[in-house]
């Protein structure tokens, strides 16, 4: 017991590092994997975080925080679930940097801030969210693994 505590220790620090890469990838590739992000649907998004309010955003940013909770909680279960628990903070640290490059592509210097005030607080909230629930996936599916080998 004392020594998968002592393997999973930096877990979340590497899910996290992961999810940091992930957004490096996803502003590097941004122009080769998707089209352009239309400016109507940038300034409707930056709208509905402006005038949402406290509620509404914090509201928005917590379905969407469930929804990258939900999968590494369903991942845990499964004895062959470490791709995925792995994988997660990866695929939202490149959405992350996908959504910074567009602000970036739309308005120039300008989406520094709108990016920083608006999309970072709750990105940064909901990684570190991602990163501790794929953590304790992790922890999980190698525990049903380890119960299934015997």
């Amino acid at each position: 017991m004392i020594k998968n505590k002592q393997q999973g220790k930096y877990a979340g620090l590497v899910l996290f590092l992961t999810a940091v890469i992930g957004a490096v990838a996803g502003a590097v590739f941004y122009g080769d994997i998707t089209v352009t992000v239309p400016a109507e649907l940038l300034e409707s998004f930056l709208t509905a975080r402006i005038h949402g309010g406290f509620f509404g955003n914090a509201a928005s940013s917590f379905i969407t925080a469930l929804i990258w909770c939900i999968v590494p909680f369903i991942s845990g279960l499964c004895a062959v679930g470490q791709p995925a628990g792995a994988l997660i903070p990866a695929f939202r640290g490149i959405g992350i940097g996908m959504t910074f490059t567009a602000l970036m592509n739309t308005y120039g210097a300008n989406g520094i801030p709108a990016f920083a005030v608006c999309v970072l607080p709750s990105a940064f909230m909901g990684t570190v969210m991602c990163c501790y629930q794929c953590r304790l996936s992790l922890s999980c599916s190698n525990s049903v693994l380890a119960v299934l080998r015997g």
